[in-house]
């Protein structure tokens, strides 16, 4: 019996140092190393970027020989994708490191071509666009060449200008008036590619992508003209002086006329022509003009001459004669005669052959203030002025024709205009007339029943205040003291 128990205590002391000898050995296992054992799906890159570990293993070697899977959460994964070339990975896991070695490319430059301002255009209007090149993955040179920018088919009077205005941007600026108008939306058409020296470090030409469409160019408004005159007028007949458009042109408009014995912008018979025939003897016609309709622009403003032309009473003309005193030394000027075949006596031995005057201004220079005579004849008197000359006596009784009549800022005392049965506009101011003598012009006014105004300003003359102004406004006429 006691060697049995000896036998059992003997076992019990070998199976415990079998025991702690098992539990040492499991403390001192170590990792030892890690590896990719299998390499991830993904090995190419473009710069920027993100390292994707799926479909790699790494494993891990342990000091009893043993290895096992490293989940991939549990690595830490550095990777540095900011440049182009071969690049390492590295792996860690508790302190051991391995690495997988992957190719980085720069991703090639793009070229997205987008416009702004190139819709509502309209012939006549300024405008002020541009078409963007904008560059992705790269930069632009720092000199670009302008003509690899140019674009074709912009609407006819636009073109532009390509300048670099960013490290990314370059600008074509488009600028012009429509010429043409243009129903239809048109496509412009881009640069089949972008020159790659124009980009930095590209080595090939860039195709840019995208759509520029400029909008249709709607109908432009008309040009301007200046207000019509007569050239030439008969006792059937009036010839305008060929106008020209005013200023810009864009949609290549010309003028044309019309006349008609109302004042009022005549609806139908516009010409080309300068030349109005078949008119009525002895009768007013207001002159009009305006650009004309075409299919870029519309019709422009009318215009109408001041006061109306009146055709000759009889096919021969006579000559008319009007004289005038002056005592003025320098310079004298008579301002917007109208009339034909037109000669001026200046009344110191100077004659002077004007021929057809339409609103044209003569002058003289006199050497002292010695009384001048001085005698206009003419055919067809439709106006004459004579203003700031100091003029002392004007006589107009062999002017019958005369419809307008301007002497103001002189010194008259007297003017008898009783033979002057075409006046419907007399300017007078600012000169010497009394009471009397301005009653004795009121009732020597011929009548008007025409459709128009008849006008006559005579401010600034001492009998203005105490006047009789019924004389000449039961006669159809009215003051106009803004003048």
């Amino acid at each position: 019996m006691k060697r049995v128990s000896l036998f059992i205590f003997a076992a019990c002391i070998i199976l415990s140092a079998a025991t702690t000898s098992c539990k040492k050995d499991e403390k001192e296992k170590t990792l030892v190393s890690i590896a990719v054992t299998t390499q991830p799906t993904k090995t190419t890159y473009n710069v920027g970027d993100t390292f994707e570990p799926a479909g790699m293993t790494v494993t891990a070697t342990y000091s009893d020989k043993s290895t096992a899977a490293i989940p991939n959460s549990s690595l830490t994964i550095t990777a540095d994708f900011a440049t182009a070339g071969t690049k390492t990975v590295t792996i860690a896991y508790e302190g051991k490191t391995a690495s997988v070695t992957c190719t980085v490319t720069a991703p090639a430059p793009t070229i997205a071509v987008t416009a702004e301002g190139l819709d509502n255009l309209k012939v006549g209007a300024a405008v002020t666009a541009s078409i963007v090149y904008t560059l992705t993955n790269g930069e632009y040179a720092a000199s670009i060449t302008a003509a690899d920018f140019a674009v074709s088919g912009l609407p006819a009077g636009l073109s532009g200008a390509a300048t670099r205005t960013g490290a990314t941007v370059v600008t074509l600026a488009v600028t012009g008036t429509p010429t043409t108008a243009n129903a239809s939306e048109a496509a412009i058409t881009l640069p089949a590619g972008i020159a790659a020296a124009n980009v930095a470090g590209a080595s090939a030409a860039i195709v840019p992508s995208g759509t520029v469409t400029a909008g249709a160019v709607a109908v432009g408004d008309g040009a301007e003209v200046i207000a019509p005159t007569a050239k030439n007028v008969t006792h059937n007949s009036i010839e305008v002086n060929a106008l020209t458009v005013s200023g810009a042109n864009p949609g290549g408009q010309t003028v044309e006329y019309a006349v008609s014995t109302a004042s009022a912008t005549p609806s139908s018979g516009w010409q080309g022509s300068t030349l109005f025939e078949g008119l009525t003897t002895d009768t007013d016609y207001w002159l009009f003009a305006r650009s004309a309709e075409n299919a870029n622009c519309h019709a422009g403003e009318v215009q109408r001459n001041v006061f109306p032309v009146k055709t000759a009473s009889s096919e021969e003309p006579g000559t008319e004669t009007i004289t005038v005193k002056t005592a003025k030394s320098g310079e004298v000027i008579m301002g917007g005669i109208q009339a034909d075949n037109v000669t001026i006596d200046w009344g110191d031995g100077t004659v002077e052959t004007k021929g057809n005057m339409n609103w044209t201004f003569a002058s003289h220079t006199y050497a002292s203030a010695t009384e001048h005579t001085i005698t206009i004849t003419g055919e067809n008197f439709g106006q004459f002025t004579f203003e700031n000359a100091e003029l002392t006596a004007v006589d107009v009784s062999d002017c019958p024709s005369l419809g307008f009549f301007s002497v103001k800022n002189n010194q008259l005392t007297s003017l008898d205009v009783s033979a002057n049965t075409e006046l419907t506009s007399l300017i007078i101011n600012n000169n010497n007339m009394d009471k009397d003598a301005l009653d004795a012009i009121f009732s020597a006014l011929p009548p008007y029943t025409g459709s128009g105004i008849a006008w006559i300003a005579f401010l600034g003359n001492p009998g203005y205040a105490t006047c009789n102004k019924e004389l000449f406004e039961a006669k159809g006429w009215t003051e106009d003291d803004d003048l």
